[in-house]
């Protein structure tokens, strides 16, 4: 949930760069300022971490693994009160300004399967595998489903346009809806969800929707009267569902 906090503590200059807390400003109003504080420090761990980038990697290359209050940081992803929504909204009209100024706006959808076992991990299913797959072989993982909204930007030095990810929805199996009681959505479902919160401050003109997509890529068979046509490169699978002019 979005809150406005006139009065913040400023990071510590030693821990985030000042550059760096200057160009996540725009996401401020979204947290309080203990959780912003201690966001611009996970942040700006991810940056530096290698390999894994957990909370504790994070908060060991920020030098702070023996903080006494290092479970403060662990509470921002999980018990922290704020609106992942009004994050990623704030995100893809940054992405859009700094990158797209002008022109049409295009959103894909794409699903990925994250490999985790554990006590922990409740909503955890059994997929198709879509890289061991083929049309004539099936292959089994097991894991959790992520929704991956993303736009697509003209990349000047790339030469290319790129997918860029502003939200990320956990999908869970019609088997974990059913043994936990409740509704199961498909992944369009959740597309027509998060598209309208998202989208809306985008609007201006909104055209017709259909899908294009490999056809061994897995993709939802539903929705090919809900979902102009445009095929991003590099993509297995791109649901694209709003086209509009800013």
């Amino acid at each position: 949930m979005e809150s406005h906090h006139p009065a913040t503590a400023a990071p510590d200059p030693h821990l985030v760069p000042p550059i760096l807390a200057a160009r996540l400003s725009v996401f401020r109003s979204c947290f309080t300022a203990p959780v912003w504080n201690r966001v611009l420090v996970l942040v700006a761990g991810a940056v530096l971490a290698p390999g894994q980038r957990t909370v504790t990697q994070v908060l060991r290359v920020m030098g702070l693994a023996d903080d006494q209050h290092f479970r403060r940081y662990h509470e921002v992803l999980s018990r922290a009160r704020w609106d992942a929504r009004a994050v990623a909204r704030r995100l893809l009209l940054y992405i859009i300004e700094r990158l797209l100024p002008a022109g049409e706006v295009v959103i894909g959808i794409d699903d990925t399967i994250e490999r985790r076992w554990g006590a922990q991990i409740k909503a955890r299913g059994i997929y198709r595998d879509p890289v061991r797959s083929s049309k004539g072989h099936f292959v089994k993982t097991s894991g959790l489903r992520w929704l991956s909204l993303m736009v697509a930007v003209p990349i000047p030095w790339a030469g290319r346009t790129w997918a860029l990810p502003f939200l990320t929805i956990l999908a869970p199996s019609a088997r974990w809806s059913q043994t936990h009681a409740k509704r199961h959505k498909t992944l369009t479902t959740w597309a027509k969800l998060a598209k309208v919160p998202l989208v809306k401050p985008l609007e201006c003109q909104r055209r017709g929707v259909r899908r294009s997509c490999k056809p061994d890529a897995g993709c939802p068979s539903a929705a090919l009267s809900l979902l102009p046509t445009a095929v991003l490169p590099h993509s297995t699978c791109c649901q694209v569902f709003g086209t509009m002019s800013v």
